[in-house]
């Protein structure tokens, strides 16, 4: 029997014997190993049996190249207070440090919240997401940052679809006790209100407190603000935030004009509306003025575009902003000196783009390591080394492997975060977050995570949930938030290099890593779907008889006392213990047969190595399929 061709792939790997079947007593067994990557695309009954397909989830290949359960996450912050999704969130690495954002609606009309993540006081829990504002309507925002030179800070714009441009110091911390009619507040913690982001110029300036404001004159240069407006008591503690600037005259935008996009480039801010064609840049002096010289236009001044769809979003690449518009526009917007040096223009120029590459919306633009990442109306996910290739054969739509799985998608809110050579991408109306590795370019399975937006915080990466106001660290322990994760590696059908006639085998090897506690279904479909038959096999992490390695076991007697938490497997686990498996099965004639590794139980985790039969031709013959 001739051997076939293993398919190529872009990493290396090996497949003992896939492509031949063992002949004689010789007990062998055709063995898998190294995984290449999830996929939904091609046919799950003729591709490379290394590939894990539709139904795996919750799986990841690790750098050992081993099928490995996901980490789970655990809650970042406070329990949730309401029942309605994270709208958008934003990462703010300001001058005094990250500011991590998230804005949601409260339970019934006009309770929407804008919060940040707020460590900096001894509380509990440790961690708390505090409100900057209240009682919104909308809380669906964009972000950027500019620079206040008079404060020599920068600051945080804010955006929402109406004609309000909204600033935010970052000013935040927390005070000492004051009495009723008190006109002074006390920092807690060490350094000034100047240190803390407040600002020390705006006339005038205020605090926030229990939502309610109160301006203040002086004391920023210290730990004490002077000529507060008469505060209410104040027990110690007590959050404090810089009141947020809403501005709605803003000069030389047209009356009613909206806008819900936003950038800053030089230091120009660049306001764009999803509904509306036109696009207007601010000065680099005031965010608030938009107005331009003529004849002449100065570099620092404001200016208008007009463009021939409405705006999606703003995308900055290679020192040039791209403007992306409708279905399928992108703009280069380039500026050039005047020949006296004196005067700037912008020059437009509308890049080749095809039906469906633009943006799902501005929150699908995606900065990665060497490029752009786009999630396009298209339903694709193109990597872009530069927006100049658009429409080249340099834009790779790396969802391709996966495309049967973003056909289906309801792609509705989906943004990312590039983190660890991997992209993150949340689907919120699906509950799911899907991975695609750039290290070794291919796709993990969907992870069942139920959030809107992606934060990093100290290199980490956080979601922010699509169902209430709660947030989570990623990747942290082995549940979520104390719900078992149900794990599953289904890998791609096996024919054994003929597909026109019987095979069998009555042994199947399984290695392993996994803890005592784990117990792993291994699951044999025999024929497509399991027409044929169904065999459901379990390795028992107890059954030590299995195990190659230490058991990690801190029950009674395993360890001494004190070492390690009572009764139980702790929960993070150094190292996971080595098992061989071979389960005797009764042998059963087929043309091909799926393998299935899944699991449910609270805090488990398994790897899979290899496995593989001891598969050899059978001798019925395929007289059913006759005619």
């Amino acid at each position: 029997m001739p051997n076939r061709n293993i398919p190529k792939s872009r990493r290396t790997g090996s497949m003992s014997r896939v492509g031949g079947l063992a002949t004689g007593s010789i007990e062998k067994f055709s063995i898998i190993t190294n995984p290449l990557g999830y996929i939904n695309k091609k046919e799950i009954t003729n591709c490379d049996p290394r590939f894990l397909v539709v139904g795996s989830k919750n799986m990841i290949i690790n750098d050992g190249d081993k099928v490995s359960t996901r980490k789970g996450f655990t809650r970042d912050g406070q329990a949730r207070t309401v029942t309605n999704k994270t709208d958008n969130s934003f990462d703010w690495a300001s001058k005094w440090g990250l500011k991590v954002l998230k804005s949601n609606q409260g339970a019934t009309a006009s309770t929407g919240k804008l919060k940040v993540r707020s460590t900096d006081h001894n509380t509990t829990p440790a961690i708390l997401y505090q409100d900057i504002l209240s009682s919104l309507t909308i809380t669906d925002f964009n972000y950027s940052t500019w620079w206040n030179s008079t404060e020599n800070q920068d600051v945080l714009l804010i955006v929402d679809g109406s004609s309000t441009l909204r600033m935010w110091s970052g000013g935040m911390g927390y005070v000492a006790a004051q009495v009723i009619s008190g006109t002074t507040l006390t920092l807690l913690g060490g350094g000034t209100w100047k240190q803390s982001g407040f600002l020390s110029s705006l006339s005038p300036r205020a605090v926030t407190i229990n939502g309610t404001s109160y301006t203040y004159t002086g004391g920023e240069n210290t730990a004490v603000l002077t000529g507060v407006a008469t505060l209410p008591a104040i027990t110690v503690g007590q959050f404090v935030s810089q009141t947020v600037v809403s501005s709605t005259s803003i000069t030389g935008l047209p009356a009613g004009y909206t806008f819900d996009v936003i950038d800053v480039q030089t230091n120009q801010v660049w306001l764009g509306d999803t509904e509306s064609r036109e696009v207007y840049v601010s000065k680099s002096t005031n965010y608030i003025d938009y107005t331009y010289t003529s004849p002449v236009r100065l570099p620092s001044d404001g200016w208008k575009m007009t463009f021939d769809n409405c705006v999606v979003g703003f995308i900055q690449d290679n020192n040039v902003m791209y403007v992306t518009a409708g279905n399928s526009d992108y703009y280069e917007i380039t500026r050039n000196m005047t020949a006296d040096a004196t005067g700037e223009t912008f020059k437009i120029r509308k890049l080749r783009g095809g039906p469906g590459q633009a943006p799902m919306s501005s929150r699908a633009i995606i900065p990665v390591k060497n490029g752009i990442v786009i999630i396009t109306q298209e339903k694709t996910v193109d990597w872009l080394t530069s927006i100049q290739n658009i429409n080249t054969p340099q834009s790779l739509p790396i969802s391709d492997p996966i495309k049967k799985d973003f056909d289906l998608y309801d792609l509705t809110g989906v943004t990312g975060k590039y983190i660890n050579n991997s992209l993150y991408i949340t689907i919120p109306a699906e509950n799911k977050v899907i991975i695609y590795d750039f290290d070794k370019a291919l796709w993990y399975p969907p992870h069942d995570i139920p959030i809107s937006t992606f934060s990093i915080i100290d290199n980490h990466l956080y979601g922010h949930s699509n169902s209430s106001d709660v947030s989570y660290k990623l990747e942290d322990g082995l549940n979520d938030d104390g719900v078992a994760i149900e794990f599953a590696a289904i890998f791609a059908y096996r024919n054994y290099g003929d597909r026109a006639v019987y095979k069998t085998y009555n042994e199947y090897y399984s290695e392993l890593y996994m803890t005592v506690i784990t117990d792993v279904t291994v699951t044999h479909l025999f024929e497509y779907e399991g027409s044929e038959q169904v065999l459901e096999l379990i390795i028992e992490g107890a059954d030590t008889s299995l195990m190659f390695s230490p058991a990690y076991d801190s029950s009674l007697g395993k360890e001494s006392l004190g070492a390690s938490p009572l009764g139980s497997i702790s929960e993070e686990v150094a190292e996971l213990n080595k098992y061989r498996c071979i389960h005797e099965i009764k042998g059963t004639p087929f043309f091909e047969n799926q393998i299935q590794f899944s699991c449910s139980g609270l805090n488990s985790q398994f790897e899979v190595l290899a496995h593989g039969p001891n598969a050899v031709m059978s001798t019925t013959l395929p007289t059913s399929i006759k005619r």
